[in-house]
């Protein structure tokens, strides 16, 4: 028996360990004889995800089925310790409010027999001295990533050499019983079988630990292995296992077995054929749990296909619910949601729940963000992961415990899902029938969902405001084209009254003057000296005309004195021609100039609004508003006139008021109008003030102690 199992440890200490290689780049030739090194389990105390990353991707390839299990805190450090064995503990030496030497000072006082490697994330940084004096077995920093794997071989490999060997003194019995010692050390299972049969002869007692079948069963039942093997893996992994046996030839591969408990548990078989008489006589095996390896491949297989579809603008609706049928195959009884923030940010809205109940989902869509709204409710309004690990006894779903009965959800852990600005655009949230807390797999799990989550949707809103961008610039454009037909129809027309006044009232009366001129300039004419009197009358009447005519087109006042003075004498002028009386009032404009493109769009908006005024309200007074607010020229103008209804756009686009909207407009500003038939008319006009000149004048404003107008009876005016 101790040279069967002498044999085992030997096949363990040679095929199962690192090879000697040739030296590549100045690397040195490492050969160890570290028991499983593809079955490793680090523990790594990092808070940096890249030098994380930097650390896998190092061992990839010396350790491939090496399971890293990746802690941030102190808290999470001791979690870790309590919850398994490590054949490697790899740590940083600097850590927000813990480091590397407290946590080497917490694993030797726990009595926690493992190998500790300090390995520096800053560049230039490397671990004093002290450290290693307080039994750290090795320091890296960042520059030396390279050596880690040669040195965490190193390190295994002097650890082993602490167990104490048998004396030569030493009896068979203590022998065997240290061989035994020795494989059951090992983190996998080490057997021994028939190599015709395939019946185990011996197996270590990791078998028990890691598959939870008492060690008899592997041993007493012929078909064991055969019968345990997972259903879709059995015939093959029989076949391949029996042809390589049969050719004499060791063989490695990968296989699924079924746990005790129903898991399924992730092997690769190492074997080694004895042969007696040139024939196959026993087999030599090691069997690696390599679960968490193939979890991690599945994981970044999945990760990978759920990005693509991201990539390729696959619908939100899609990605989200691939994701949580991903998240939930992971375990057993998972049920996955997301729910995402909506556009005023008050509350959350589903997202993705294949696993949920209906009813539920109707229940929870639209659930109010707030301090004690169940999980996600609670989670979107402090930011924070919320754990609850019964719904029947937390406070926070006091309000939704009946819903939580009901549907006999009684786990809900969330956590936000924040954009890369940092604010919060959805939930992830795991639920279960049962009360439980999250393992670190599960919180792993989780930081793995709410990334791919975040990009999703993040990506989901980019789209949607660049369409939404895409449409305002369409529609912009539609204004900006219209616009430009309006001011152009605009200008003809004012070209065309020009025309007109100059041709029908101007034009006929220089005519009448030239006839005028030509007869009282005839001294044999009797009415000649008439005709000299009706000429000075004409001269008189054309150049009130063309004063007229000037200031239709632009009052010299407006550009001299300002909008004040030119709103009252455009007041006085209007009362006097139309007989409608204007009560005035406004704040903020005395002794103020404005841009000019501000003064003349304010002055044009009230002009063609009182045009409007007098040709269809009906109405003997109408009352205007302008004011000063918050850098803001406000224009109100309104009657209790005819009215008309202003959900018709011809109603609304008749009589200019289309061109005092594109006034506002153009200004970066807005106008409204409201009005029902019968009830009068109400426009609004805002204009933004920026770059407004302070009390600097460009032209002599009159002071106005009062702000009356009051030079006509037709038009009052007051500050309000």
């Amino acid at each position: 028996m101790l040279s069967d199992l002498s044999g085992l440890l030997l096949f363990v200490r040679t095929d199962m360990m690192p090879r000697r290689r040739g030296s590549k780049k100045g690397l040195p030739v490492v050969e160890t004889s570290m028991p499983m090194k593809d079955a490793l389990r680090i523990l790594v105390l990092e808070d940096d995800d890249n030098d994380v990353e930097l650390i896998r991707r190092c061992l990839s390839r010396e350790f491939p089925a090496a399971t890293l299990m990746r802690v941030k805190t102190r808290a999470s450090f001791e979690t870790a310790l309590g919850q398994r064995d490590y054949d490697l503990i790899l740590s940083d030496n600097t850590l927000p409010g813990f480091s590397g030497s407290a946590a080497l000072t917490l694993v030797r006082q726990r009595g926690i027999d493992c190998p500790f490697i300090f390995f520096s994330g800053t560049v230039g940084e490397r671990p004093g001295s002290v450290n290693l004096q307080q039994d750290a077995d090795a320091c890296l920093s960042k520059e030396e990533i390279r050596r880690l794997p040669s040195v965490i071989a190193q390190v295994i490999e002097r650890w082993l050499k602490k167990v104490p060997r048998a004396d030569i003194g030493q009896t068979m019995g203590d022998a065997e019983e240290r061989y035994r010692e020795l494989l059951d050390s090992v983190h996998a299972i080490v057997w021994r079988g028939d190599a015709r049969t395939f019946q185990f002869t011996y197996v270590t007692k990791e078998a028990e630990v890691l598959l939870g079948y008492p060690v008899e069963r592997w041993l007493k039942e012929p078909d064991f292995w055969q019968n345990h093997i997972h259903p879709e893996d059995r015939e093959t992994a029989i076949s391949f296992c029996k042809k390589a046996t049969e050719e004499k030839r060791s063989h490695e591969f990968e296989y699924r077995m079924i746990a005790a408990d129903g898991r399924v548990v992730w092997l690769r078989d190492v074997v080694r054929v004895v042969l007696e008489d040139d024939r196959p006589k026993e087999l030599f095996g090691v069997m690696i749990n390599i679960t968490e390896r193939r979890r991690t491949e599945a994981l970044l297989e999945g990760q990978k296909n759920i990005l693509e579809m991201i990539a390729v603008g696959t619908d939100l609706t899609q990605v989200l619910d691939r994701l949580t049928r991903f998240i939930e195959a992971r375990s057993e009884g998972m049920l996955c949601s997301i729910l995402l923030v909506d556009e005023d940010g008050r509350r959350l809205r589903h997202g993705a729940a294949p696993g949920l109940p209906e009813a539920y989902i109707r229940s929870v869509d639209g659930l109010a963000i707030g301090p004690r709204a169940g999980s996600c409710g609670t989670a979107a309004f402090r930011g924070e992961q919320v754990i609850v690990t019964d719904t029947l006894s937390d406070p926070l779903w006091e309000e939704y415990r009946e819903l939580a009965r009901q549907f006999g959800l009684r786990a809900c852990w969330s956590t936000p899902v924040f954009s890369t600005k940092g604010k919060v655009i959805g939930t992830f949230a795991i639920y279960y029938r049962d009360p439980r807390s999250p393992t670190l797999s599960d919180l792993e799990l989780i930081e793995r969902a709410i990334r791919i989550a975040g990009i999703a949707i993040e990506r989901k809103q980019g789209e949607q405001a660049l369409r939404q961008s895409e449409e305002e610039l369409r529609q912009a454009n539609e204004r900006l084209q219209a616009l430009s037909r309006r001011l152009v129809e605009l200008q003809e027309a004012e070209r065309r009254h020009v025309a007109r006044e100059l041709h029908d009232e101007i034009g006929q009366l220089l005519t009448v003057l030239k006839m005028a001129l030509e007869i009282g300039l005839r001294p044999d004419r009797a009415d000649a000296a008439d005709n000299l009197k009706k000429a000075v009358a004409l001269v008189s009447e054309l150049t009130s005309r063309v004063r007229e005519l000037s200031l239709d087109l632009r009052p010299g006042m407006l550009d001299d004195l300002g909008l004040l003075p030119a709103l009252r004498w455009h007041f006085e002028r209007y009362t006097a021609v139309t007989g409608v009386r204007i009560h005035f009032r406004y704040s903020e404009l005395e002794g103020r100039r404005f841009r000019a493109e501000v003064e003349t769009a304010a002055y044009r908006i009230v002009q063609e609004a009182l045009t409007n005024v007098a040709r269809h309200a009906g109405v003997k007074e109408a009352t205007v508003r302008v004011q000063v607010r918050r850098e803001r020229l406000h224009l109100h103008i309104e009657d209790r006139g005819r009215g008309f209804d202003s959900a018709d756009g011809d109603g609304v686009h008749s009589s200019g008021l289309a061109g005092m909207r594109e006034r506002a407009l153009l200004l970066g500003g807005d106008l409204r109008i409201d009005s029902t038939a019968g009830s009068g008319t109400r426009l609004t006009a805002e204009l933004p003030l920026l770059n407004a000149a302070k009390p600097e004048r460009r032209g002599r404003i009159p002071a106005q102690s009062t702000g009356e107008t009051g030079k006509t009876p037709g038009a009052h005016g007051s500050p309000s």
